[in-house]
């Protein structure tokens, strides 16, 4: 399996908008809380590679 650079972009804009210093997308709430637990960024990093 190969990863393009659209995807690996793609799954870097999304740690960061899971890190806490990273609230600027979806605030600390959504950032801190929501993306960055196993679950949900496992299923977003699961439709990014396919």
């Amino acid at each position: 399996m190969e990863v393009s650079i659209f995807q690996a972009i793609l799954i870097g804009i999304l740690a960061y908008a899971g890190s806490l210093s990273g609230a600027l997308f979806l605030g600390t709430l959504g950032g801190w809380y929501v993306l960055s637990r196993p679950l949900v960024s496992g299923l977003l990093i699961g439709l990014i590679l396919g």
